[in-house]
Formats: structure tokens, sequence, C-alpha cells
């Protein structure tokens, strides 16, 4: 493992607490089962290498050749930590730390641009899918280049050297969390803490970026609590006012549609997908029977295995919603499926939802005014169709529901708010009992 820190900047090395007269510009110190070394190269360049001894980032210790030792994440987190520690700190004590053999602070002499060059860098994820890299698209400033398999040379450019080095930090720590076979990554409040200074130290990370952090570094009610007020304060410095919450909005999805069904019915789910919705309802104890229409066959299979393990019976799978019986009463839930549909289409879909004898229907679908939040423009996924606002999703289900005075309608959101706008948009439509027969 090499990384090659480049600047025009003449105090380079000063920034980094690295002085070319001491050890002929070398630095040495046990790393694991290796070592560590730090080369002052030149004025603008240091370098940092790990030689490992043994297969200090691997299990697979019979493998001869120990390429993990080349290219782990984690190495570059250590070496950072080791090395750069001082440039990892909070950015204002950075900032305003007196270089006192200079006579100035590290703001005054870190305004230069800098490159961060790693030859190979390990990563195995699904955040590197057709030719790019999930990162690299909300920063220019990352770029990785496929060299072989699953290894790249990556390369950071920031506009300082402190914004470079919190950056290829970023970048290592997601890569070690997103790895399959992502080894020694235990995620204490320690770690949570530092690492959640790191993405705040970095300029204009987008509230996405901030997302992906929650989910994936933070692992504990605790370990939320202590970085949510730190990442609306970071929020709030780009005039985003934000209440995060500690769930994917998968999960806040499924927890507010769920509460909303209830398990006193039988439940009819429209593009059931692969069940989590009728797992959650077993855990809350529905005895009821579950109807799960989906296009996929071979989900027929996967309802049989949950069924087994739950060891139940009420799961009914078909790929013909006109086998539902439509004269038993039950609650339907229709969740992000209508975009998956051409909007004539989907208007067909939920109106023969409303045909069934139903007490309620509840249906989700991405909130388009939120996207703002994701990126600058297009869908969330290739395969939909369209993308509703608040006000275009009201106006679709007015169109449904034409004529339907028996229908109570209640909209909602779900998932971090931002700027009082959610990710997920949610109708609940429910059978006015004052006007059942």
């Amino acid at each position: 493992m090499i990384l090659h820190i480049y600047s025009e900047n003449p105090h380079l090395l000063d920034i980094i607490n690295k002085n070319p007269e001491t050890d002929n510009g070398l630095y040495l110190k046990p790393l694991k089962d290796g070592v560590a070394i730090g080369n002052a190269v030149s004025v603008h360049q240091y370098d940092i290498y790990f030689q490992d001894g043994g297969h200090s980032y691997t299990e697979e210790i019979g493998n001869q050749l120990d390429y993990q030792s080349l290219c782990n994440p984690l190495i570059v987190l250590h070496l950072s930590t080791d090395f750069l520690g001082h440039i990892l700190k909070e950015s204002s004590e950075y900032l305003a730390q007196e270089l006192k053999w200079l006579g100035k602070t590290r703001g005054e002499v870190d305004p230069s641009t800098c490159k961060i060059t790693v030859p190979n860098f390990y990563i195995y994820s699904s955040w590197y899918r057709d030719g790019a890299f999930l990162l690299s698209k909300y920063f220019k400033e990352i770029k990785v280049r496929n060299k072989v398999g699953n290894n790249f040379e990556l390369a950071i450019e920031g506009k300082t050297v402190f914004q470079a080095v919190n950056m290829l930090n970023l970048v290592a720590l997601f890569a070690q969390l997103t790895n399959e076979k992502g080894l020694f990554t235990y995620i204490d409040d320690s770690f949570a803490s530092k690492y959640v200074r790191v993405l705040t130290n970095i300029e204009g990370v987008p509230y996405f970026v901030l997302y992906l952090f929650i989910k994936r570094a933070v692992k504990n009610k605790t370990q939320f609590e202590m970085v949510k007020p730190l990442l609306e304060n970071y929020l709030a410095k780009y005039g985003i006012v934000a209440n995060l919450t500690n769930e994917d909005t998968q999960l806040s999805r499924i927890g507010f549609i769920t509460e909303a069904i209830g398990i006193d019915l039988p439940v009819l789910d429209i593009g059931c997908g692969e069940f989590a919705y009728y797992k959650r309802l077993m855990n809350r104890g529905l005895e009821q029977e579950y109807f799960a229409v989906d296009k996929e066959i071979h989900l027929e299979r996967l309802g049989q295995n949950i069924m087994d393990r739950l060891d139940a019976d009420n799961l009914k799978f078909s790929t013909d919603l006109t086998k539902v019986p439509k004269d038993k009463k039950l609650n339907i839930i229709i969740s992000e499926v209508i975009e998956h549909n051409t909007p004539e289409d989907a208007l067909a879909l939920v109106k023969k939802a409303l045909t069934f004898n139903f007490e309620k229907i509840v249906i989700s679908t991405p909130n388009a005014d939120f996207n703002q939040f994701y990126f600058d423009n297009g869908f969330r996924h290739s395969d939909h169709h369209f993308e509703f606002t608040q006000t275009e999703f009201k106006d679709f289900i007015a169109s449904c529901t034409a004529f339907r005075l028996d229908l109570d309608i209640r909209f909602d959101q779900v998932g971090d708010e931002l700027n009082g706008l959610k990710p997920t948009q949610i109708v609940v439509i429910e059978k006015n009992k004052n006007h059942e027969n």
C-alpha cells in the first residue's frame, strides 16, 4: 500500500508535521504485523508506505499472495491515523492551530490544492457499478480507475491539504464498510464520533452521503443521538432545516404502513416483492390471510420458505390479481409499485384495487419534491416511468377516487425531513363508516 500526497504548496511538509531533514526524510513505525514508512520525497511530495510482515489485513493466512496488504481500504484509515491524525481534527481547531516555527496558523499556510493518489485500492461492493463509483457521483474530486478485478487506482483532489486528507478518509471508510468481507471494522462510539467529524470537515457534502453515513457507520441509537445534531447543524449551514431519523427510508416506510394497516383484517399486498410487509406484520402477530400478488413467479418459492421458517400457513401468493377474492373484507398495500407502471396503467391498477371490499388502502411512492436532495435531475431508479411531486400525487389520487363520497383520504410523508419534505409520500384511503351499507 502506498499513498502519494502532492501539493504545489511550499508548506506541505509543515502542514503534515514532517521534516525532510530528519532521518533523511524517513519515518518508520510498527503497524499491525508490518511497518509503516513515511518519506519526504520533496518539499512538494510526501509518500506513506505499508509493508506487511504477515497477513495483517486478511483472514486467508494460507494464501501466499497476500494482496490485501497492498490495497485494503482499512490500511488507508490506519496510515492516516498514524501519520495524518492532526489533519482529521475538527476543522475550526485545525485551521486555528498555530505553527510556531512559521508564526502562522494551519489555515493560513494551507490555501493550495492537494492531490492524493493511492495506486492500489480495493473496491468490492455494489457502490462500483457500470464503470462508475457511487461517491464520484457526488464529489467530482474523487476519481477511480479500474486496473484489474477489484483493484483500482484512487485519486483525490482537494482545495486544500485538509480537504484532501479528510476526503481520502471518507472514501476509505465507505469502501471498507461496503466491501464484501470488510474485515476488522468494529464501530464503537469513538469510531462513529471520529468519522462524523471527518465527514463534516468536508465542504459541501450532499444530504445523501450523510444519509449513507448514518445507515452504514452508525450502529445503535446512542451513536445516532450523538451524530444527529452534528449532521443537522452541518446541513443548516447550507440552508437545510433537517430532522434526521435513525431508520433508512425503506424501514420508515414499512413501519408507517404496517402501523396503518394493522393485523385485524386479511391483507392484500399488490406488488409484494420479497414479502417485507408480510414479515413485519407476522412479527406483529398477524393471523389473518395475507394475499401477496407479484408478476415475478420465482417469489412463490421464497414466500413458501418464509412461511416454513415462521411455521405459518397464511401466505397466499399469486401472479394474478383476479385470483384474490373480492368479497373478503381486507386492507390493501400498494407500496412503491405505481411508479413502475405507466401513468395510465397505474391509474387502472389503483381503480381496480378500489373495487375490492377494503377498509383501508395504503399507497406509497417516491416524493419527487425531495429528489433535489439526491441529485440534480432524473428518477431514483431507471425502471421508474414517473415520480410524482406532492401536487401531482394528490391530483392522481383525486382522479382515482373521483365521485367516491364514501372515502376518507389522508396524505402523509415518511423518512428524513429536509425543509419540510420527506423522501416517501403516502396516501391512506379509508372507507368512511358513515357511508357503509
